[in-house]
């Protein structure tokens, strides 16, 4: 009875072929998503690290009193970025003492990132900014435009 039987009690080649394609898939699929993760991580990082540069040189640019400083603009070695060089283009809006801000920053990059530029536009009020002469005008101005308002509302 046990002499005619012939079967084997293990797995076929066929089958343990399959299984390691199974696995093998699976380690391929599970590392390639494993290193989309890391390199997000790093992206997120690195981001980070270059905003965290720009806020510095803003605050450099806000923090600054003297305009003709800032007009020349500014150059530091940053961390992250590699060389920073800046640059400010001021305009007088109508309102006395309340300036356009365009900050132009360029990086060359360090390690992986790349050189680039960046265009920041701001609305400051400073009045150490503003030439007295220039203030008394514009002043003038708003005034005459404030008064011509008020006889319009009145003639209404």
């Amino acid at each position: 009875m046990f002499a005619n039987d012939t079967r084997a009690a293990g797995f076929t080649l066929v089958e343990v072929l399959l299984a390691l394609l199974l696995f093998a898939l699976s380690a391929v699929v599970l590392g390639a998503a494993y290193l989309n993760v890391l390199n997000s991580y790093e992206l997120v990082r690195q981001n980070q690290a270059v905003e965290e540069d720009l806020r510095f040189i803003r605050s450099l640019v806000l923090m600054e009193p003297d305009r003709e400083e800032l007009e020349r603009g500014g150059e530091i070695e940053s961390l992250y970025l590699g060389r920073v060089s800046w640059r400010t283009l001021l305009e007088q809006t109508p309102t006395p003492d309340l300036f356009y801000v365009t900050v132009e920053i360029d990086y060359e990059g360090a390690g992986s990132q790349a050189r680039r530029q960046e265009v920041q536009q701001m609305i400051l009020m400073r009045p150490s900014w503003s030439e007295p002469a220039e203030r008394a005008r514009v002043q003038t101005e708003m005034d005459q435009r404030f008064q011509e308002l008020q006889q319009f509302r009145e003639l209404r």
